[in-house]
């Protein structure tokens, strides 16, 4: 008779033997597969949050997901302490998703934690209360659905709680971040924080009202940066200081650069209030929202006195013109760039005046002649640099009044004439070095025209006749065929190109030369066979009178002299007179 126990004893061991082979098939089976598995790395919690499942890893590094698991990634970091920059191993690690911790993990020996099977979305990594008795800490991770983190690896730095002072509280660092043109809450932005040396604490999202928070933070002064990698605004780091009061100074209030804006450039030019010359070296400081705001950038006006602000966005703005400048006085001009990149005004031109100086004031004068004839030179515009201009009179003579002591520089300028810049300096008692300030411009007349010069004087007396209009008319050769012969003759226009007058200066005091009489002409076409000038010199403004040929009809009781057929050569002056006075 069989033992029933004995019997039932036998088939468990047959069963449990048939066990272990099925298991060693699959085992084998799964090696010449050439897989394994890779548990997941995490503890889940228990809601419908997702499916997580195994992930089959080949030998050679190829995934091959599961069919049922959902599109999944992988979250990872690496704990150290902050002081000693060592791995810190079994720290708890928590994934929040809304403020709710989906997964749980603790740090190994080398400081590295994994979140596995992490559906895209935007998380918390939390840091609590360690064994070592760290202060928690907070990052954020955004995966992206292409299975990219950011940052694509965290690194936590831990701040052991006996590094701060017995009782020492904490306080929460909160800040908010807009777009500096609309004023609009910047969302969804990443906020870094950073201590003193550049280590990365903690990072944050700013919500739908652009606000963020730090929690955790110890008196001291820290770096925020925002929006790095952003796609809306440019990148921008704003320093704070957490004060053992738990005050945040200055307010994180973070104004954010849009990149879709575009920027424009504001220019301008720095002139002389009196005299309208342009002013280089002058310092030019640019603000935004007020004349008292932080300075954004600092240029310096060019010899041109011109300067440029580049790559603004739009708003208002506030130029302010030698800031602090000992000779003028400081100067602030508004200007608006618009949305669509509108600068308004187009051109920045600031005009500043000098400061008003408590000192001795001298009166100096000069007078400027033609090199060539002596005689004086009237409507030369005289420029002295950073006091303003002023025009010679008909005798040639300028002035200045309430100059000071110092170094000046004189610019002359006159039409037809060679600019020239002198300088000279007043001393303390009112002289001027070089002691005569008398000038001779050399005559510039235009390239490849001539000029015509001359004296009318009494044939009698040889004195300069005063006041005498004297005026250039065009004479042009004619042919006429009569009867198969050619007649020529020369017709003149009753049309004056030019009119001027003889000088009524008497003897100059600086010069001794009498110019009472002299004339000019000038910027005249060069002369040719068939076209010449007539000068005509008289006492009235009837002009010249023409007989039935258009020739000069001598008889008119106005002219006092003329001269016919006179020719002018390029870049030349032809010269008249009247009278020739004996040796």
């Amino acid at each position: 008779m069989r033992n029933p126990g004995k019997t039932f004893r036998n088939k468990s061991v047959l069963l449990m033997a048939l066990f272990v082979v099925i298991s060693i098939i699959i085992t084998i089976s799964g090696c010449q597969d050439k897989t394994s598995k890779i548990p997941v790395s995490a503890i889940v919690t228990e809601d419908n949050w997702q499916t997580l499942t195994s992930t089959d890893q080949t030998s050679d590094g190829q995934t091959a997901s599961s069919s049922h698991s959902l599109t999944s990634f992988r979250v990872l970091g690496y704990i150290y302490d902050k002081n000693s920059r060592q791995p810190v191993a079994n720290v708890f690690v928590n994934l929040d998703l809304n403020g709710v911790t989906k997964l749980t993990t603790r740090s190994t020996s080398a400081g590295m934690f994994i979140f596995e099977g992490i559906p895209p979305g935007l998380y918390d990594v939390v840091t609590t209360a360690s064994p070592a008795n760290y202060l928690p800490t907070n990052h954020v991770v955004r995966i992206l659905q292409d299975g990219s983190a950011s940052p694509d690896q965290l690194e936590v730095l831990l701040v052991p709680v006996s590094t701060t002072a017995p009782g020492q509280v904490t306080y929460t660092i909160e800040g908010e971040a807009r777009d500096e043109i609309s004023g609009a809450p910047a969302a969804n932005e990443f906020v870094k924080l950073f201590d003193e040396s550049g280590a990365l604490l903690s990072t944050s999202l700013t919500d739908s009202q652009g606000n963020f928070s730090f929690s955790g933070a110890v008196p001291g002064s820290y770096t925020i940066e925002i929006a790095k990698g952003s796609d809306k605004y440019f990148e921008k780091t704003f320093e704070i200081n957490l004060g053992s009061d738990g005050k945040v100074v200055p307010a994180a209030i973070l104004l954010l650069s849009d990149k879709t804006v575009e920027t424009s450039v504001i220019e301008g030019v720095i002139r002389h209030g009196s005299s309208q010359e342009v002013l280089g070296g002058i310092t030019v400081q640019l603000r935004q929202t007020s004349p008292t705001a932080p300075v954004l950038s600092t240029q310096i006006s060019n010899g041109e006195g011109k300067f440029y602000f580049e790559n603004l966005l739009p708003g208002t703005y506030f130029l302010t013109a030698a800031p602090a400048s000992e000779k003028f006085e400081p100067e602030t001009y508004i200007i608006t760039i618009l949305r669509d990149g509108t600068v308004s005004p187009e051109l920045a031109s600031i005009f500043i005046i000098p400061k008003a100086v408590e000192t001795q004031t001298f009166t100096i004068s000069g007078n400027v002649l033609d090199a060539f004839s002596g005689s004086p030179l009237d409507f030369v515009t005289c420029t002295l640099k950073e006091v303003g201009p002023i025009i010679t009179d008909l005798n040639g003579i300028f002035y200045f009044e309430q100059l000071v002591e110092g170094d000046y520089q004189l610019n002359l300028v006159k039409a037809g004439f060679n600019s020239q810049t002198v300088n000279f300096k007043v001393d303390a008692s009112g002289q001027t070095i070089p002691a005569s300030l008398t000038f001779r411009m050399v005559y510039n007349q235009e390239q490849n025209k001539g000029s015509i010069v001359g004296r009318i004087c009494d044939v009698f007396t040889g004195q300069g006749l005063p006041d005498l209009i004297v005026r250039v008319y065009k004479m042009e050769r004619r042919v006429v065929n009569i009867d198969d012969s050619s007649i020529s003759y020369w017709s003149i226009d009753d049309r004056p190109l030019k009119t001027t007058k003889t000088h009524s200066t008497s003897i100059h005091p600086d010069t001794g030369f009498d110019e009472t009489g002299t004339f000019k002409l000038t910027h005249l076409e060069p002369t040719s066979d068939s076209v010449k000038y007539l000068v005509y010199v008289g006492k009235g403004i009837s002009g010249i009178w023409l007989t039935s040929v258009f020739e000069e009809d001598l008889t008119n009781p106005d002219r006092i002299e003329s001269w016919g057929l006179v020719e002018v050569l390029p870049d030349t002056s032809t010269y008249l007179v009247n009278y020739e006075p004996t040796n």
